[in-house]
């Protein structure tokens, strides 16, 4: 148990007598209140608690129950004689604490009633046996209950103030939480002596539709009270009834002109309802009346940016920014010397518990380092980092964490999986220290991140508030049954939400074999048709907790035993973080609905790509890099306590921003469901689809701009005008200026800004570029969906990009610029149109890193555009150049015919595929929970190695010099013949030593059970110099429990693993792995710098020819067409004529340029892909091409491809096929072919028309990829198999040994691709297939035996091959030495002379040719 008290606290029990006395005590008051107040409740209650009734039905010889409100019974002498008894009976098994009793109105003013009833009204103490002269007796009743509710109310003040509730305990250990208490405390007075301020705080400390009535039952008591008019108006606000908190509001100010919180609330509500015009002068008047109001400042801010109100927003700003900065300083002293509170002893006690008393001696010195400095004099530790409040809870944070893996393991072990059901919760409770001023958490201006830091330490106090401060640390869930892990989604927005329109058909398309979905609603219906669609589901779970409470929520979640809880919310309205903070699931991942770090411990992982969330910005990322491996800059000082395993968030360093561990999806993290939503799924050709596409846009076109030239170019912007900053809206300004025949598209979201954009525009550029900005009213979603396509180009903003809306405009076809600028790679917010263009794979047209870019981007593709649209316009050809987009349109209409027609399988929109990524991590994060890897700083969120290649060498390219790795396998144990032997036998020696060092046992892991491998590091700066291994890093995947990771260091001779120094490795030992490492390194090297070369210059003499080419056409005089190859490889590689992108024939490698109006371009025609416009293709190359050529034209749409885009035919040999032993087309070029190879069609046009490929993998037809047989080449048509998933061609089924008969139904199954039937890879005979298993045969046939299948006992362990081989031929298979099986194709065994014994390469080798069963020397094959 962990409780802390304030030092410092003069005592308060002196004026309570003691529950044990015989006279009343004051506490006796407050629990027969409290028993009295839960009786009352009853009769408004749902459902009651059976311990709450028997423990006031049954408390000794007295039944509380039945006599409250008996005149004869007093209730305040039987709860004295029932004393602890009673308290412990009304104690909330899951709080450890007295409930929260919620009374209405109507109800309080029996509560006294009820207590003093046997009193005759008076408190016993107060009552006089001689009332004054000049008082009657109901008078002095009243003056004494008005004296006992201030008594009281001062209590209830004192008690919140001071937050503790030591006077009131058992055993020394509270029974109630200081909010609970003093509501009690509140109802009793109000029962007292009712006033409206009273009504007023019992409503501030309720909430919803209970703390609505005591505001509405205090103005009837004082209809002008500004409080209950200011707290009412922000009630009916946030209950979404606008239009009477208004009122309210009015009403307020009416009578009380200069109340700034009403005020300001009146601006909230204005500003909430989109009226942000008439919300500004609100604010002016609450700043002018309350100078120091920072909620004002805040307000007015967003208010302006939301209309583009620019005008002195930067003071305002200023001014907000010191307001709040200087609010969150005020409290920077006052949190210190909460650790003092207990030795440091128990704290360390705490911790060894956290690590189930297994605490490295390296590791107990580090905790006590860090615990030690919140021990050190105020004197001794720098100003800023007295922050004892938030350490606190970052370690009960760590401490719930740790723990609950801990009582997992011990109950389950390590097990991710259970094929039985295991339900024995275990529970450990933890009390938080009696501390209030843990709520507020120092500013900081650093990094961004530390802004979600304190958000996220202040809804941890709140959660462990709403919980009564009992940190429960929840019992994980018994492993998934059969591996379904249960996945638990928390929203607000499961309504017509952006969030629902992306993510509506991704709950469903979970796995319902390996995840049971959960999704906890934490807003009220909107009676939507997408509210109605989650709650209509049979395939997951739906629960409306709109009005649960936090407790309720996660107790909710607890028995639902969710494994993976995924936050939707983040820190957006209407998120219920508070049920994360309670940390009621193993692994919680933030998802989809906030853009940014929530910094919090109770948040384990972001779903991100690296395009939005850089690598090097993870905290785990960069805590994994070895220290050598950091920049000579980073030498900010770690000061706090790490306790999520990485940097400290309060720390100063700059390099940081993500305190979660990031599960990188592989296109992009963020989700759509415009396939399913909007797709329509049209079976016709691509031509079709098009030309249908442009006109449906023309139509649009012309139906919203009428006025409009069909030559004008429409610049588009569809954001919340919020999204604009200054800077962005110049630039637009300027790509209007520069492209005259334009207009830019923007919509009133909201309409009050559009004045101030135009008045902006008219300032800054003219009413001529002004007129030329076009508004139109916001459109429902599909309207909005439809017209997207009107817009040429999309110009998206730069501090808050596109996100729904990007992905509408791709999904109609519509280029957008995307902004991936340097300046703004920590915002994650303003990249995600960056990343969703990336997934369209045309990203890297779209993508601009500058400003200066972002413009010259827009007005090239702007000015080529509107060249080709008057081109078409003179030659009549309105859809046909459309069409045609490989002749005479533009590069942006390029764009927009690649986008429009492969949007059905792009990777943006395939929300299948997202959703299985997806579940990729959540499996993964969950693995690594259980294993222990997840608290491990640096561990890859994936298991694989390789998998984490890309993020490794990300970092290490940050050195000075840069590095790079190439990785080898090491033997374990090491052998004499291994190829690193020196490097095995240090791997040996390394861990053995840090294994003893952290004293870890391992005699129980077999060594040859350690698979071991090795990234060598070396310098790569100077091409020039050969390399030379600096580092070498070891690794080994045992059980979490041992060492993993050994880091040797080359310069310095000494080795270090995971924070433990200096191995004791002999120097010598380190030499002799460098001398053997160096010269394996330097072949590579070799080897590769001689490609590099090669490929140098090649691209250099394809240049000087280019160049050559233009001068000899007179097209370009190139000065240094006569210089050396060596020269060419400076110059830039874009068209020296039109200075565009150029790029080279994938077969002759001739540079070619890409403009097709450029004259150097008409010197070399080519062809280039639809989808890929830099793969290029010269025509002679095309006609003269061997095998399947790099580009082709499909048959059906006429569109050129590239040969990946393409399904191509071989064409039948005419005299039999043998295939040859490599995939080479040179091999075939003599062959006699029915036809020439050819393509079949492209995957848009010809799905489905033609043969799937042949399963033989030997067959003429799969010599190379992406090849099929047309059906001249199979005309009789092949045979399918029984499964109708796998077909052979004509020629294969004439072969034998291509299909299987089931000995059973003899029904045929092919042996290559089919699943149905299995057979033995050495005798060839098959078992039953798999509807023959289902099938009781016995029962079925009535004449005849039943036929039985082969057994398969036992798997070829090639580790390539998937071969199953039956008993029958078991032992002959099985090497006499490592006792594992091969098939007789991928290793021939080596049989003795003498004994007949057989052995495998590597045994036979290691044995030196001598058989272990007879000591003879010889063996044949």
């Amino acid at each position: 148990m962990l409780r802390a008290r304030r030092r410092g606290r003069h005592s308060e029990t002196s004026f309570l007598l003691s529950p044990k006395s015989p006279k009343l005590a004051f506490r006796d008051v407050i629990v027969a209140a409290w028993a009295t107040a839960m009786t009352l409740s009853f009769v408004h209650a749902s459902s009651v608690p059976p311990s709450t009734i028997n423990a006031l039905a049954f408390t000794g010889p007295v039944n509380i129950l039945t006599r409250i409100g008996d005149p004869n019974f007093d209730i305040l002498e039987a709860v004295h004689d029932a004393g602890d008894d009673l308290i412990r009976l009304l104690i909330d098994p899951m709080t450890g604490t007295l409930p929260n009793v919620i009374l209405f109105p109507d109800q309080i003013h029996q509560l006294s009633s009820f207590i003093l009833s046997s009193q005759k009204g008076y408190f016993p103490t107060i009552q006089a046996t001689q009332l004054p002269p000049n008082l009657s007796e109901e008078q002095y009743c009243q003056e004494s209950k008005m004296a006992l509710a201030s008594v009281l109310l001062c209590l209830a003040r004192r008690f919140q103030t001071s937050h503790t509730t030591k006077l009131f305990s058992i055993s020394d250990k509270p029974f109630c939480t200081v909010e609970a208490l003093a509501l009690v405390m509140h109802y009793l007075a109000a029962s007292l002596c009712p006033n409206a301020s009273m009504l007023n705080d019992i409503g501030v400390m309720l909430c919803g539709l209970v703390a609505r009535l005591y505001y509405e039952q205090g103005l009837q008591l004082d209809p002008s009270h500004p409080h209950l008019l200011s707290n009412l108006g922000s009630l009916l606000k946030d209950s979404g009834h606008i239009s009477r908190a208004i009122a309210v509001f009015n009403h307020a100010l009416t009578c009380h002109p200069e109340l700034d919180i009403a005020l300001v609330n009146m601006a909230n509500t204005l500003r909430d309802a989109g009226q942000y015009t008439e919300a500004i002068p609100y604010y002016q008047r609450a700043i002018s009346v309350n100078p120091d109001f920072a909620d004002a400042y805040c307000g007015m801010c967003q208010a302006m940016n939301a209309i583009c109100y620019w005008n002195g927003r930067s003071g305002w700003t200023q001014k907000a920014i010191e307001f709040c900065e200087k609010q969150l300083l005020d409290t920077h002293n006052q949190t210190t010397s909460l650790l003092c509170a207990h030795s440091l002893d128990h704290w360390m006690a705490l911790i060894r518990n956290a690590y189930s008393g297994r605490l490295p001696p390296f590791e107990e010195n580090i905790w006590k380092a860090r615990l030690g400095y919140f021990f050190q004099d105020d004197s001794a530790r720098s100003s800023w980092t007295r922050e004892e409040a938030d350490f606190l809870l970052r370690l009960l944070e760590w401490y719930q964490t740790r723990v609950q893996r801990s009582l997992y393991v011990e109950a389950h072990g390590q097990v991710y999986r259970t094929g039985h059901a295991s339900m024995t919760p275990i529970y450990e409770n933890m009390t938080i220290p009696n501390s209030g001023l843990i709520s507020t958490i120092k500013g900081s201006s650093y990094h961004s991140s530390f802004r979600s830091t304190q958000n996220a330490l202040h809804t941890s106090f709140t959660a462990f508030t709403h919980l009564g401060r009992n940190l429960s640390v929840h019992p994980a869930p018994p492993p998934p049954l059969h591996g379904r892990i249960n996945v638990g989604y928390v929203s607000s927005d499961f309504t017509d939400h952006p969030l629902t329109h992306l993510m509506k058909s991704v709950f469903g398309m979970h796995d319902t074999k390996r995840f049971s979905i959960f999704l906890y609603a934490t807003s009220p219906s909107d009676k939507s048709s997408y509210r109605e669609y989650y709650e209509c589901q049979s395939n997951f779970h739906f629960h409306d907790v709109s009005s649960w409470s936090v407790s309720n929520i996660v107790e909710r979640i607890v028995q639902d035993q969710i494994h993976i809880l995924v936050n939707l919310g983040g820190y957006t309205k209407g998120s219920r973080n508070e049920v994360f903070a309670a940390r009621p699931s193993p692994v919680q991942i933030s998802l989809m609905g906030f853009a940014g770090t929530l910094g919090a411990g109770w948040c384990d992982y972001l779903v991100c790509d690296p395009i939005v969330c850089p690598p090097d910005l993870f905290v785990q990322v960069r805590a994994a890099r070895p220290t050598s491996v950091r920049s000579s800059g980073d030498k900010s000082p770690d000061i706090g306590v790490p306790v999520k395993e990485g940097s400290d968030p309060m720390s100063p360093g700059d390099d940081w921003i993500y305190t979660e561990c990031p599960i990188y999806m592989p296109h992009t993290y963020f989700a759509t469901d415009h396939k399913q939503s909007y797709g329509a799924g049209s079976k016709t050709g691509t031509a079709t689809r098009w030309l249908d596409e442009l006109r449906r846009r023309d139509q649009l076109r012309e139906s919203i701009f009428p006025d409009l030239p069909k030559d004008v170019i429409i610049f588009a912007n569809f954001n919340q005008l919020y999204k604009i900053d200054p800077l962005i809206f110049w630039t637009w300004l300027r790509i209007l200026s520069r492209v005259r025949r334009s207009i830019l598209w923007l919509l009133r979201f909201p309409a009050s800004g559009e004045a101030n954009l135009l008045q902006t525009a008219a300032a800054w550029a003219g009413s001529e570029v002004a007129s030329r900005i076009r508004f139109t009213d916001v459109a429902p979603k599909e309207t909005h969906i439809a017209r997207c396509c009107v817009a040429d180009l999309m110009l998206d903003t730069a501090e808050c990009s596109a996100h729904t809306i990007a992905a509408d405009v791709l999904w109609s076809g519509t280029p957008i610029i995307a902004c991936l600028w340097p300046s703004h790679r920590h915002k994650m917010a303003s990249r995600v149109s960056a990343s969703l263009a990336y997934a369209t794979g045309l990203g890297k047209q779209m993508m601009v890193h500058s400003r200066e870019e972002y413009e010259e981007r827009a007005v090239a593709l702007a000015s080529a555009c509107w060249d080709a649209n008057v081109k078409r316009l003179s030659m009549g050809q309105e859809g046909k150049a459309g069409f045609e987009a490989g002749s005479e349109s533009s590069e942006l209409m390029h764009l927009r015919w690649g986008l429009f027609l492969s949007r059905e399988t792009m990777p943006l929109f395939d929300t299948q595929r997202w959703v299985k990524n997806l579940e990729k991590g959540f499996v993964a994060a969950w693995r690594r929970w259980v294993d222990g890897s997840h608290f491990r700083v640096g561990v890859s969120p994936t298991t694989s190695f390789c998998r984490h290649l890309d993020i490794f060498l990300t970092i290490m390219s940050q050195a000075e010099p840069p590095l790079g790795a190439f990785f080898v396998d090491i033997v374990a144990p090491a052998r004499t013949e291994s190829t690193f032997r020196c490097l095995a036998e240090l791997a040996d020696r390394a861990f053995t030593l840090a294994d003893q060092q952290a004293g870890l046992d391992t005699s129980d892991t077999p060594l040859t059970l350690k698979n071991r491998y090795a990234s060598i590091l070396y310098p790569v700066g100077n091409t020039d110099v050969e390399p030379f291994p600096i580092k070498a890093v070891l690794h080994q995947n045992v059980p979490p429990m041992q060492v993993q990771q050994v880091v040797i260091d080359f310069q310095t001779k000494t080795a270090e693993c995971e924070g433990q120094p200096n191995l004791a490795i002999e120097p010598e030992q380190i030499e002799y792995v460098q001398e053997e490492i160096k010269p394996y390194l330097q072949d590579v090297w070799k080897r590769k710098r001689a490609r590099e070369r090669a490929r140098q210059l090649q691209e250099n003499r394809a240049w000087k020819d280019f160049y050559e080419r233009l001068e000899a056409n007179g097209v370009f005089s190139a000065a240094s067409s006569s210089s050396s190859d060596s020269e060419f490889s400076s110059i830039h590689r874009r068209c020296p004529v039109c200075d565009t992108q150029t790029s080279s024939c994938t077969t002759c490698h001739a540079i070619i340029c890409l403009n097709r109006q450029c004259a150097a371009s008409q010197l070399m025609p080519f062809r280039s892909c639809s989808h890929h416009v830099s793969t290029v293709a010269c025509l002679p190359c095309l006609e003269n091409v061997q095998g399947v050529p790099s580009l082709g034209q499909c048959p059906e749409c006429h569109l050129w491809f590239c040969q990946f885009e393409l399904t191509w035919c071989l064409g039948r040999p005419k005299n039999g096929f043998v295939r040859p032993a490599r995939r080479s087309f040179r091999q075939m070029a003599n062959t006699a072919r029915e036809h020439p190879t050819k393509p079949i069609g492209c995957s848009s046009c010809t799905a489905g028309s033609y043969r799937p490929h042949c399963s033989n993998g030997r067959c003429w037809s799969r010599v190379g990829g992406y090849t099929s047989v047309c059906a001249s080449c199979s005309p009789g048509g092949g045979l399918w198999c029984t499964c109708e998933q796998c077909w052979i061609c004509d020629d294969c089924k004439a072969t034998d040994n291509c299909f299987k008969a089931c000995p059973q139904c003899k029904r045929v199954y092919c042996v290559y691709e089919c699943e149905y039937i299995q057979f033995c890879a050495e005798c060839g005979r098959t078992t039953l297939c798999d509807d023959c298993i289902e099938e009781d045969w016995s029962e079925i046939m009535t004449e005849g035996t039943v036929e039985e299948g082969v057994a398969l006992e036992g798997e070829c362990q090639a580790g390539h091959c998937s071969g199953r081989i039956c008993g029958a031929c078991l032992e002959a298979a099985r090497c006499a030495g490592c006792r594992k099986t091969y098939c007789s194709s991928c290793v021939q065994l080596q049989r003795c002379e003498a004994c007949d014994g057989r052995y495998c390469f590597a045994c036979y080798r290691t044995r030196k040719r001598q058989c272990g069963g007879c000591d003879i020397v010889g063996a044949k094959s």
